[in-house]
């Protein structure tokens, strides 16, 4: 077997040239849908579901179907135990696409749609599915409930939206009576909006991308997606961030007033507000756009330009696995008309189409690392923020990544001129971000053996634990309807809104919608068919590489146990930059 080599040490380019040229029949880009990114044309043969993969799947299926029969929603008999079985057993690889996501709107179908009376009845929902651990917060108190929602801009499903203040925000005419009522309910004393904003105390999640966002329907039912802006504080004691106000609009006024933890139910509203637009970012920019949608285009370039002989070839193609398969499926299925996305989150399927292609558009190649994300987010000094699960784990498996990355790069490059002689690196790069090929933003021009290594660790992190972070995380905070619905069912509050907890529950989504998205956030937080670290049998052909492949093993086990650590001391455990947890690619 070969050793890799770069193209300007093989003798035999004939045959590098024939790989590539095989590699490009089968490997095609199309534009067509979703639009605004580059998917390709179909999955090559070789390069779909394996069958341990649909038995994963199958395991998960026959619990949410247990756990939903256990639950006596009501209609679930309608969908026999005999048809499922037939569905089961009919099953091949090759089907599993159609069939991923099935399950739930299978169920939801033969529900009858009803409005629940109270939030405790969406709990029921947890018969033979283990509770998740956020729901205790959720059940407590008032502050405990503030407490677990300012937690989740930290270490939640979507921790990518808070962002540091210098100024407070124009559209939010936020006051020291506002500031003064939040730090009443929570029990804090000797503060102020001014010295908080002074020492760089306060944060914002601002989902203004969301504004003018059309509202969608399901059936016959409306759906609102909100465009919020919440600000936050870091207590100069006590819990790690706190929540001062919501806006639950970019316009101040009587349509979107301010209200802060002193307003009751209303206050509730605005939080669950804030939780079904961080809840459709986290799906439609973030998990779908920049993680999703980055690594399709870096697959397909990659595939198209880096033949098996060449070291970043055999680097990163462990986390280009089931890539191509999962976003075919999630096109055709998950994100078509009639799917989950159509019938679970807030906007049209066309808003959330459009949302996916900003979040792509937005991310720049050259700035995709953690480091640099959280630096442009002002959420990297642990001296403003010290408490940032996230934050805090990503920079240490960013750092096992990077080592690994650059050592295997000095293995292959001596100097900066071989990098700069890499005729298919080059033409990998240019694909990546040309309009004909991946359509990627702010690739970098790589000369540079430095420029290299972090461009290649930047892919890495997004297909492993970027995505690991976003997607593991979902049946956590999303399994609990409640807590982060998809959609909301009644506008936003005003001074208006009966004072009510009715007022609150009228905000929730009906059965069958929460069935559906109980069982989504279920599926898709439970397949890991690999791990970050963990290589096929005899993938490194050359001795030197699988010892540095064992070294970033070691080096990632030495992190497991020094993550689960720093979670005695937490609010929440938070598991999902663990790199036991961490999946290798993005296959689910």
């Amino acid at each position: 077997m070969f050793k890799p080599t770069l193209p300007q040490d093989d003798a035999d380019s004939p045959a590098r040239a024939e790989a590539l040229g095989l590699a490009r029949e089968t490997h095609r880009y199309s534009y067509v849908y979703p639009p605004g990114a580059a998917w390709a044309d179909e999955v090559p043969r070789g390069e779909g579901y394996s069958i341990p993969y649909v038995a994963d799947y199958l395991k998960i299926e026959a619990a949410l179907y247990a756990n939903h029969f256990a639950a006596q929603l009501g209609g679930i008999e309608d969908y026999s135990a005999a048809q499922h079985d037939k569905d089961r057993a009919s099953l091949q690889p090759e089907r599993l696409g159609d069939h991923l996501f099935y399950i739930g709107q299978a169920i939801a179908a033969s529900v009858e749609r009803v409005r629940l009376d109270k939030v405790d009845d969406f709990a029921r929902f947890f018969a033979l599915i283990d509770r998740t651990r956020s729901l205790r917060l959720f059940q407590g108190t008032t502050q405990e409930q503030d407490e677990l929602f300012a937690w989740q801009r930290l270490a939640g499903a979507n921790p990518m939206v808070i962002e540091g203040l210098d100024a407070l925000p124009e559209r939010m005419p936020v006051t020291e009576e506002h500031f003064a009522a939040a730090m009443k309910i929570a029990g804090i004393s000797g503060d102020s909006l001014e010295r908080a904003l002074g020492e760089g105390r306060l944060f914002v999640a601002d989902y203004h991308r969301f504004e003018g966002a059309q509202n969608g329907k399901n059936g016959e039912t409306a759906k609102w997606l909100y465009a919020p802006i919440a600000l936050f504080v870091r207590p100069v004691s006590g819990p790690a961030l706190l929540p001062v106000a919501i806006q639950c609009g970019q316009t101040p006024g009587d349509a979107y007033p301010i209200w802060t933890p002193a307003d009751g139910p209303r206050w509730k509203m605005a939080r669950t507000i804030v939780q079904i637009a961080d809840g459709n970012d986290h799906e439609t920019r973030q998990h779908l756009g920049k993680a999703h949608g980055v690594m399709e285009a870096v697959v397909l370039a990659g595939m198209r330009n880096l033949p098996p002989q060449h070291p970043l070839h055999v680097l990163l193609t462990p986390h280009f696995e089931t890539t191509l398969q999962i976003n075919d499926s999630a096109k055709n299925s998950l994100v078509a008309p009639g799917g989950g996305v159509d019938h679970v989150l807030g906007g049209t399927l066309e808003t959330s189409v459009r949302l996916t292609a900003l979040g792509l558009a937005e991310l720049r190649i050259d700035e995709a690392s953690p480091i640099k994300q959280l630096a442009l987010r002002k959420v990297d000094d642990t001296s403003r923020l010290p408490v940032y699960p996230y934050r805090d784990d990503a920079i240490d498996v960013w750092g096992a990544i990077s080592r690994f990355v650059s050592a295997y790069v000095e293995l292959y490059y001596a100097d900066d001129e071989r990098v700069a002689s890499d005729t298919e690196l080059a033409a990998f790069l240019a694909e990546l971000g040309s309009q004909d090929g991946g359509r990627l933003v702010g690739v970098p021009t790589v000369t540079t053996r430095a420029v290299l290594s972090e461009l290649v660790a930047s892919l890495i992190f997004i297909a492993s634990a970027q995505h690991s972070a976003l997607n593991y995380a979902q049946f956590e905070y999303m399994g609990m309807i409640p807590n982060m619905p998809g959609a909301g069912y009644a506008p936003a509050p005003t001074r208006d809104t009966p004072d009510a907890e009715s007022s609150y529950v009228d905000l929730l989504p009906p059965l069958d919608i929460a069935i559906e998205h109980f069982t989504l956030a279920y599926e898709l937080s439970n397949i890991r068919r690999n791990h970050l670290g963990e290589y096929p049998f005899l993938h490194w052909k050359d001795p030197a590489a699988r010892a540095l492949a064992d070294a970033f093993a070691k080096h990632l086990a030495d992190l497991e146990l020094l993550l689960g650590a720093r979670d005695g001391s937490r609010l929440l455990p938070y598991p999902f930059l663990r790199p036991s947890m961490i999946a290798a690619s993005i296959h689910i």
